[in-house]
């Protein structure tokens, strides 16, 4: 699993929450997937379908 940082959760304006890797690439994540209690800058361990042009869509996250 990668390791990446949560970078925000659903707010006003999403109703996702986002996590970027080490490189500085973000991905969407369902944020029923994420450990609770996790906030904003939390490390977490993550898996990734990656998609085309560097996005994806997080399928699995857990507490790193």
């Amino acid at each position: 699993m990668r390791i990446g940082t949560v970078l925000s959760l659903p707010n006003d304006y999403s109703r996702f929450a986002r996590i970027k890797d080490a490189d500085g690439t973000g991905y969407t994540v369902d944020p029923s997937l994420l450990p609770k209690g996790v906030k904003e800058g939390s490390d977490v361990a993550y898996k990734v379908e990656i998609w085309g042009n560097d996005s994806g869509l997080v399928y699995d996250a857990q507490e790193k």
